[in-house]
């Protein structure tokens, strides 16, 4: 069910609207403005709610690229932190290692949790560097099948529902018989 008066609110903000009973039953508007039909309100408010689930999805994904990666480069798991500023960090160690040095960079050790800096030569930071990607992208791979599933539900084919559904977790089927994860 769609509240008209917070969809016109959000869609339609120049239009001043009250409601004389249930705000789910278009009806009950009143306003001293030509109103948008319920079918512009729906429409309207089908695009707030994608871009909304749009940019949930898209805080989620940098969530999950932040928390941080593993990598067996050392031989064996050590978790690598992966904020925007490791990210950085570890890119200029990469630089560093493949200009021939070994560097020591901040890893935890999966056994004990402790974080500490290791050395790391030119064949690990690559190994642990190509790992971080490879975790980032299937992040940014998984949110970009979902925002381009999300664009493509538009009304009235699709409902708010049906946007709604769409979460990080789920699995859409789409056209041609494949599904999203």
């Amino acid at each position: 069910m769609i509240d008209y008066v917070t969809a016109i609110g959000m869609a339609f903000p120049g239009v001043s609207v009250s409601c004389s009973g249930d705000p789910t039953v278009y009806a009950n508007l009143v306003s001293s403005q030509q109103l948008p039909t319920e079918a512009e309100i729906i429409e309207s408010w089908t695009g707030v709610v994608r871009n909304q689930r749009i940019t949930e999805l898209s805080e989620l994904c940098e969530q999950f690229i932040m928390a941080g990666f593993i990598s067996e480069a050392m031989g064996q798991p050590y978790f690598y932190d992966s904020e925007i500023v490791d990210q950085i960090n570890l890119i200029g160690a990469y630089m560093m290692t493949h200009a021939g040095m070994a560097v020591p960079y901040a890893a935890r050790n999966m056994s004990t949790g402790v974080k500490e800096y290791y050395v790391h030569d030119g064949q690990q930071m690559t190994q642990v560097l190509t790992d971080g990607a490879l975790w980032k992208l299937f992040y940014l791979n998984k949110f970009h099948n979902k925002r381009q599933y999300l664009l493509s539900l538009t009304y009235p084919e699709n409902s708010i529902e049906d946007i709604m559904a769409v979460t990080w977790d789920s699995v859409e089927a789409i056209p041609d018989g494949s599904t999203i994860e």
